[in-house]
């Protein structure tokens, strides 16, 4: 879950996508429910069953037959639903910070119990942005600029 708009005023962010630009088309979309993007449809389906279909219309709509796709963190789940369904369209499927899944199941050990996600979660419930912000990014924590745009990033969400 992010914002396009918001992550292209961070400059380091902003940096990535022109260097990665340098060496390919990039085609990026905000997932639903989340920056400029529609809300989810309540019968969207699964979480990842949705983002795979978002995935294959975003490339539908801007004429893209093949692609390697980089997904991270909550987008990784939709990538891999992608790059297995679609494996005649998708190249490549390159990782950052995110697995198959996040929930402990018996054939995946290294997931997260369900209390550990709520009570993840619970720190994160009526949190303020600033805190948000340093937990997510300690080494920024004193970085004004950033942290004005962190807010702003987390509102877009």
């Amino acid at each position: 879950m992010t914002s396009i708009d918001a992550e292209l005023e961070e400059p380091e962010i902003a940096h990535f996508n022109r260097r990665l630009a340098e060496m390919c088309r990039v085609i990026r979309f905000d997932d639903l429910g989340s920056g400029a993007s529609d809300p989810v449809p309540p019968d969207a389906g699964s979480f990842e069953w949705h983002s795979s279909q978002q995935i294959m219309a975003v490339l539908d709509a801007v004429g893209s037959e093949r692609a390697i796709l980089f997904a991270g963190d909550s987008g990784t789940a939709g990538a891999l639903v992608t790059a297995v369904e679609h494996s005649d369209r998708v190249t490549g499927l390159i990782v950052f910070q995110g697995g198959a899944r996040l929930l402990v199941a018996d054939d995946y050990p290294i997931g997260l119990a369900e209390d550990a996600i709520d009570a993840w979660a619970a720190v994160y419930d009526g949190m303020d942005f600033d805190e948000m912000l340093r937990i997510t990014f300690p080494s920024r924590a004193d970085d004004d600029q950033f942290m004005r745009w962190g807010r702003k990033w987390l509102r877009h969400m």
